[in-house]
């Protein structure tokens, strides 16, 4: 295996794959399942960002106290990161931004945000 700067390979980019930026790898292993990392063992991100994973399911709530929908999807665009919150069976891109996005609760799996005027109506 291949290492850079203090990393290791451990696989390639065979093609894209999907339309939303997922990737189909390669392994350079015959094992690959060496390679699952536990959630305790992973680095964390800085404070203020989270794991995809963790903000999928979590419920969207306004500082008014209203509960607007369930975060469905994550997009990593150009500016900002977009979860994609579903409500009433419609998608709503929020933009992952201070300005809106006041609490994160990871334990209650809830989001408090800051909706600006018509965004889910």
């Amino acid at each position: 295996m291949s290492r850079t700067r203090g990393f290791i390979a451990i696989a390639h980019v065979a093609r894209s794959h999907g339309t939303q930026g997922e990737l189909r790898l390669q392994p350079l292993t015959h094992s690959p399942e060496r390679f699952n990392v536990r959630e305790h063992h992973a680095v964390r991100p800085p404070r203020g960002s989270y794991f995809v994973h963790e903000m999928i399911g979590a419920e969207v709530r306004t500082d008014e106290g209203k509960t607007v929908g369930r975060i469905v999807d994550v997009l990593t665009l150009p500016a900002n990161d977009a979860w994609v919150v579903r409500t009433n069976g419609t998608d709503v891109l929020l933009p992952a931004v201070k300005a809106i996005i006041k609490h994160v609760d990871l334990e209650r799996r809830t989001v408090v945000i800051h909706a600006m005027e018509g965004l889910f109506e």
